[in-house]
Parts: C-alpha cells; sequence; structure tokens
C-alpha cells in the first residue's frame, strides 16, 4: 500500500516504529516480529505490548522499548512536524531513547 506511513519518505526504511498501547496484542506467533525486521524495524517504541509479542522480540532480537505514551506522542509530533530533521535513537547501553 503505498499510501501506508512506512512506504513513504522518509519513513521507508526506518528502524525505530513508534507505536501506541498494547502493541503486538493478538500476535501469539513469532511472524509478526519476523514481519517487522524483514521491514527493517530494530526497535519498537510502545507505551505497553501483548505479552506474547513482548517475549518474541526479545527471542528474535527486536528491541521493545515502553515509554509513556505522553513520550510516545512527543516524538510522533516532533517527526510529523518536521519528518526530514527529525531523529530518534535508542541507546541500548545507557538505555535511553535521544530525540
Amino acid at each position: 500500500n503505498p499510501d501506508f506511513v512506512a512506504n513513504r519518505e522518509p519513513y521507508r526504511g526506518s528502524p525505530i516504529l513508534l507505536a501506541f498501547e498494547n502493541f503486538g496484542c493478538g500476535s501469539s506467533r513469532e511472524h509478526a516480529v519476523w514481519a517487522l525486521m524483514g521491514m527493517g524495524v530494530r526497535a519498537v517504541i510502545a507505551p505497553s505490548f501483548g505479552d506474547i509479542f513482548f517475549a518474541n522480540c526479545f527471542q528474535n532480537g527486536l528491541l521493545p522499548v515502553r515509554l509513556p505514551i505522553e513520550e510516545v506522542r512527543r516524538i510522533a509530533e516532533e517527526t510529523e512536524t518536521s519528518p526530514a530533521n527529525a531523529r530518534t535513537t535508542v541507546d541500548l547501553e545507557r538505555q535511553v531513547v535521544v530525540t
């Protein structure tokens, strides 16, 4: 679908996916994680995750990052306001998300 946000520039190929509450709920198979990784996603930032999806992320090398909904919305707003200049980094060693 060319209109899907992840298929449009500058978001195409982004290694970080922003999501909302209970992301991955109902994804009891690893295929959901594999599909995201196949798209180049390496981290998903959301306020909460489905339990099985969350566990499958760790088992398959996809990093699920829990942040309060207000922070996820702030990052989304920054990205939507200036997509060409928006940069988000997940620093796993320091355990922080930098925008």
